[in-house]
């Protein structure tokens, strides 16, 4: 009755980071590209930039959510709200790189929840993770995750996420 109602899978108390991305992985991501979702949005998903073992397994984009903006929004409005948002973090940017330079947990998680919000709107899902990670670390107080290497993760992801939208938007607009 579990499996006929959808459920296929189980993660027990207490859940570790590591079971969850697993199972995340195992049972969201990789299957993000079936199912009827176009196929051009699943082509740029990671922009081929695929993670190494070990790595972060989040993709670039969620397939699904882009293929929701799409399916519900007329073309010109997807694309101009996609520009907006992606101009918008590049905007919200420095302010996050100097709360990460000065570590006030308080300023960090404040910058960074702007911007998840949007990641997650527009299906930036790997921006997403690594901005959800940042703001975890400040709420814990664990500045040691929060160096030079937060930030360089963050534009690197946004970079990504750009470049495989844009992408789609070349494509939307053709």
């Amino acid at each position: 009755s579990f499996r006929g109602a959808g459920i296929n899978g189980l993660l027990a108390k207490p859940i570790t980071r590591e079971d969850l991305r697993h199972a995340l992985h195992h049972h969201v991501w990789s299957g993000a590209t079936s199912g009827g979702v176009r196929d051009d949005v699943a082509a740029v998903e990671t922009n081929g930039d695929e993670p190494a073992p070990g790595e972060n397994l989040v993709p670039v984009l969620s397939v699904e959510r882009i293929d929701e903006l799409r399916t519900n929004l007329p073309a010109a409005t997807f694309v101009n709200l996609l520009e907006e948002c992606l101009l918008d973090l590049d905007h919200r940017l420095p302010a996050l790189r100097r709360s990460l330079a000065t570590g006030s947990p308080g300023a960090i998680v404040a910058q960074a929840h702007a911007m998840v919000g949007m990641a997650a709107s527009y299906g930036m899902a790997r921006l997403e993770t690594t901005l959800r990670a940042i703001m975890d670390a400040a709420r814990d107080g664990d500045m040691q995750p929060l160096g030079r290497e937060a930030i360089v993760r963050v534009e690197h992801d946004l970079a990504l996420a750009s470049a495989a939208l844009r992408a789609l938007i070349e494509k939307t607009v053709a």
